[in-house]
């Protein structure tokens, strides 16, 4: 039983960690590399009970662009990237409080963070966006009974044919908040001491905010609505050399602007360990959904994989399956050496929430949220410790915790998504670096469910990105960072291409014991493509921005 409940914790650890990789590729938070260093371990203890600690920082920023060419709105444009003046000046305020327990029958943390913005001359700009992140695990019953609860809560861009919202200052209204909830209690159990048992029933909830956002339908639209999940996930497995898993999982979808999705699965999966470095496996199913009909139709499943971990610090995973969107698969090559992280994925999944090309349902959509489920922090202080050790990282790199994890796009329409990612990372003991790539396409499944998102209009959206920084400590207090950064949506049908690039230099220090300063500067290109109706639209921008944080 008690293996049970390590090997699923273990198992999404590991999908953390990975998720995280990706994460510190995207945005380059070396300085927080340097603090940590290449063990993860902080040094902090984990005292039990519940902690709470604040914190506050200040931000003003002054923003100058260049003339904007471009015609008449339409498909893709945002009116206030559009219509916006040539300079602004923007003053944003962010109180945080950081809630953890550690506990003998509950674990876990709650984050929540009021980032208010006031724009000097574009009011139409200002906003208060909150930004939650809460997880915890409650032990009902002594190694048997459990319940997992997560609440996050951050701002998403709607659309990929839109303004990107890598930089969170800059105005533009294709913005939304987006809230995931679930609450999923589970059973765990052996059966006659070798088969272990579990039975997990989860209840989600994907809620967009009801301000407005920009589409590729339209100027702006509104907002997407309510997806609301059920899902039963029933599983059996015995282990050793020869290993074996049986799993159910029924899932009911429904969403307040289309039809339901129904999806049920059945799979029989055997697994054989030839040596301790190498497990081959191989599976049968049946699934059963209404994704590209509305009546339910049933498939054949059938996959087969391979793993092989020849030391602790190097991982090769391959798998293929055939499922009712097609062939899909899984490729990851991770290698990590004292102070270098080499990884390689490649996987094509289907995607049947909100989430779209580049976002995934109920997953991290903010640099801090991705951060926190990092695997390379876990165990080293409380909750509100490490999160505090992430916040002064991305202070010393100059990063926006609030920045968005991904251009992103939101959409209620099932989709085969198809993602490659490439991260290259060094940190030492004064110099950081990394480099990172990744490509993305999603293409629908059946009909579009919302009319006012991007796979209404385009069967397939297609993103692709790098990102490349350096940091360096100049004292134990202050450090330098460099680092460029770009995002292409290119065009497809009527849609017009979408690009956007930024590069910025930053300096951080340490002011007393319990505050921060940072000073940044950071150049952003944005271009949107002609498009039926609309010229094409062109703005530069110039970042100049002060940060001073206290903790309490």
């Amino acid at each position: 039983m008690n293996d049970l409940v390590a090997k699923c914790h273990h198992a999404r650890s590991r999908r953390m960690s990975s998720v995280a990789l990706a994460a510190l590729a995207v945005f380059s938070t070396p300085a927080i590399s340097q603090q940590i260093g290449p063990s993860g371990s902080t040094g902090a203890s984990s005292p039990r009970g519940f902690d709470v600690d604040a914190s506050a920082s200040v931000t003003v920023t002054s923003i100058s662009s260049s003339a904007v060419s471009a015609g008449t709105l339409g498909v893709g444009a945002d009116p206030l990237l559009a219509l916006g003046g040539t300079g602004d000046t923007v003053l944003q305020v962010s109180p945080t409080l950081n809630i953890s327990a550690n506990t003998a029958r509950i674990r876990g943390s709650l984050r929540y963070a009021l980032n208010a913005y006031r724009y000097q001359e574009q009011e139409q700009a200002n906003r208060v966006a909150h930004s939650i992140e809460g997880r915890g695990s409650l032990e009902a019953i002594e190694d048997s009974a459990f319940v997992d609860v997560s609440l996050r809560r951050a701002e998403q861009a709607q659309s990929a044919f839109a303004t990107p919202i890598l930089t969170s200052v800059l105005p533009t209204a294709n913005r939304v908040e987006v809230t995931n909830a679930s609450i999923s209690p589970y059973l765990t159990g052996r059966l006659l001491q070798s088969v272990d048992l579990l039975a997990r029933y989860t209840h989600a909830v994907s809620d967009t905010s009801t301000a407005s956002g920009v589409s590729a339908v339209q100027a702006v639209t509104p907002a997407l609505g309510r997806l609301t999940t059920d899902s039963l996930d029933l599983r059996a497995s015995g282990g050793g050399i020869l290993g074996w898993s049986l799993a159910y999982q029924d899932a009911r979808r429904g969403y307040n602007l289309g039809r339901s999705i129904e999806t049920s699965r059945a799979d029989a999966v055997v697994t054989y360990r030839p040596d301790v470095d190498w497990q081959l496996r191989a599976g049968i199913g049946v699934e059963e959904n209404n994704v590209l009909a509305t009546s339910l139709q049933r498939y054949s499943t059938a996959l087969v994989g391979v793993r092989w971990t020849p030391s602790p610090r190097t991982t090769a995973e391959a798998e293929a399956s055939d499922r009712f969107f097609g062939r899909g698969h899984r490729f990851v090559l991770q290698h990590q050496m004292a102070r270098t992280v080499i990884r390689l994925s490649d996987s094509r999944d289907v995607a049947s929430q909100l989430g779209g090309a580049s976002a995934r349902p109920g997953e991290p959509t903010t640099l801090l949220e991705e951060l926190l489920r990092s695997n390379t922090l876990r165990g080293s202080g409380t909750a509100a410790e490490r999160e505090q050790l992430i916040l002064d990282g991305l202070r010393r790199a100059g990063i926006d915790p609030a920045q968005s994890l991904t251009a992103g796009s939101l959409n209620a329409t099932p989709s085969a998504v198809r993602r490659q990612e490439l991260f290259l990372g060094y940190s030492g003991l004064r110099l950081s670096a990394s480099v990172s790539a990744f490509t993305s396409t999603a293409r629908r499944l059946g009909s579009p469910l919302n009319p006012f998102e991007d796979l209404a209009l385009a069967p397939e959206v297609r993103q692709r990105g790098a990102t490349a920084a350096i940091g360096w400590r100049l004292s134990p207090t202050s450090a330098l960072n460099l680092n460029v950064r770009g995002i292409q949506t290119p065009a497809t049908g009527v849609l017009a291409s979408v690009e956007q690039r930024a590069a910025g230099v930053g300096y951080s220090t340490t002011v007393g014991r319990q505050s921060n300063l940072a000073l940044n500067l950071q150049r952003v290109e944005f271009s949107n493509g002609a498009a039926a109706g609309r010229a094409a639209l062109q703005r530069e921008s110039n970042v100049v921005s002060a940060t001073f944080n206290m903790r309490f």
